[in-house]
C-alpha cells in the first residue's frame, strides 16, 4: 500500500468537497475527534487584594437557603439538559459519520458530492452505526474486566513470593525486592502493550465495520465480522496507517496547544478587566464572550477538518484493501 499516495488523496479530497466539512466539524464536537492541548503560562499575574475579597463574601455570604435551592435546582437542570445533549450529541456524531463515509465514496466514484447527499446517507445509517459502536464498546469493556483480573492475579503471584522473601534473612531480602521489581515491571509493561494491541485492533475493527455498513450495506454482526478479517487479513497496512495518523493527530495537538492557551489569555484579560472596573458579574462573563466564541469556532474548524481528512483516509485505505482482496 502507498501510504503516501492514500494521504495525498485524502488530503485533496478533503479541501475540494468542502461539503464534507460540516460533517467532520460536527464529528469532532460530538466526540468523534481528539486532540492534545498542553499546558503553559500566558504572563498574565493577578492577586487578590482585600477589595475582591469584599466583594465575594457580598455574594457568597447571603441566604444559604436560597442558595441551596438554586444550586439544587441548577443541578436538576443540568442533569436535564446534559441527558438531551448526550441523545443529540449521539445522533448527530453517527450521522456525520454516516455521512463523512459515503460522501468520500461518492466523491472518489463520481468526482462529485454534496451535503445533501451525506445527510441522507448519514440518517440511513445512524442505527446501525450506533449498534456497532455499542457493540464494540461492550467488548472494550469486557476485555478491561479481563485484564483487571489478570493483573490482579499476576500481581499476587508478584508479591507473595516477594514478601516472603523480604520477610527471611540474609540475601533473600535483597532477592525478594529485585523479584518484585522486576517481575511487577515486567507485568506492567506487558499489560500495557496488551492493551494498546486490543484498542488498536478494536479501533480499527470498528472503522472497518462503519464502512461496510454504509458503503456494503451490511448488517450490524456481518460488519464486524466483516470488519475484523479485513483487520487480520492486512495487519501490517492497518497498523501503519494507524500509526501515521496518530503522528498527525499529535502534531496537530501541538499546533492547537498555543492557539487554546492564547483563547485562554483572550477570554480572561478581559473579563479580568471588566470585573476590576464594573463589579459586575454579568459583565465580567459577557465580556469575555466574543474570544471564546473566536476561539471555539476557530479550534472547532481545524479539528473538523482534521476529523475530515482522517475519515476519508480511512475510507479510501478500506476500498484500496478491498480490492486487493478481491
Amino acid at each position: 500500500m502507498k501510504y503516501g499516495t492514500i494521504l495525498d488523496r485524502a488530503a485533496r479530497m478533503t479541501f475540494k468537497h468542502k461539503a464534507l466539512w460540516p460533517f467532520g466539524v460536527a464529528l469532532a464536537i460530538c466526540g468523534g475527534a481528539s486532540g492534545g492541548v498542553g499546558n503553559g503560562g500566558t504572563g498574565l499575574q493577578y492577586t487578590l487584594d482585600n477589595g475582591d475579597v469584599a466583594r465575594l463574601n457580598r455574594i457568597f455570604m447571603g441566604d444559604w437557603q436560597n442558595i441551596l435551592a438554586m444550586a439544587f435546582a441548577a443541578m436538576a437542570v443540568l442533569a436535564i439538559v446534559g441527558l438531551v445533549a448526550a441523545l443529540v450529541s449521539l445522533i448527530v456524531r453517527n450521522t456525520s459519520r454516516g455521512a463523512l463515509i459515503g460522501m468520500a465514496a461518492e466523491a472518489q466514484r463520481t468526482g462529485e458530492t454534496s451535503f445533501r447527499s451525506g445527510l441522507q446517507q448519514g440518517w440511513q445509517t445512524i442505527v446501525p452505526l450506533f449498534l456497532v459502536s455499542l457493540v464494540i464498546g461492550l467488548v472494550s469493556f469486557l476485555l478491561a474486566l479481563v485484564f483487571a483480573v489478570v493483573f490482579a492475579v499476576l500481581g499476587l503471584l508478584t508479591i507473595v513470593p516477594g514478601v516472603a522473601m523480604v520477610s527471611a534473612e540474609g540475601a533473600w531480602v535483597a532477592l525478594g525486592v529485585i523479584w518484585m521489581i522486576i517481575l511487577g515491571a515486567a507485568w506492567v509493561i506487558l499489560l500495557i502493550a496488551l492493551s494498546i494491541v486490543a484498542c488498536g485492533a478494536l479501533s480499527m475493527t470498528k472503522e472497518y465495520a462503519y464502512r461496510a455498513i454504509v458503503l456494503d450495506d451490511r448488517g450490524v454482526m456481518e460488519a464486524i465480522r466483516e470488519g475484523y478479517a479485513l483487520l487480520k487479513g492486512h495487519v501490517k497496512e492497518t497498523a501503519w496507517m494507524w500509526i501515521v495518523l496518530g503522528v498527525i493527530e499529535m502534531a496537530l495537538g501541538l499546533v492547537l496547544a498555543p492557539v487554546a492557551i492564547s483563547a485562554g489569555a483572550g477570554i480572561l484579560i478581559p473579563a479580568i478587566l471588566a470585573w476590576r472596573t464594573t463589579e459586575s458579574a454579568a459583565l465580567t462573563m459577557l465580556a469575555g464572550v466574543p474570544a471564546l466564541l473566536i476561539s471555539v469556532a476557530a479550534i472547532g474548524a481545524l479539528m473538523g477538518i482534521y476529523e475530515t481528512f482522517r475519515s476519508v483516509s480511512w475510507t479510501l485505505v478500506f476500498g484500496e484493501l478491498q480490492g486487493d482482496e478481491a
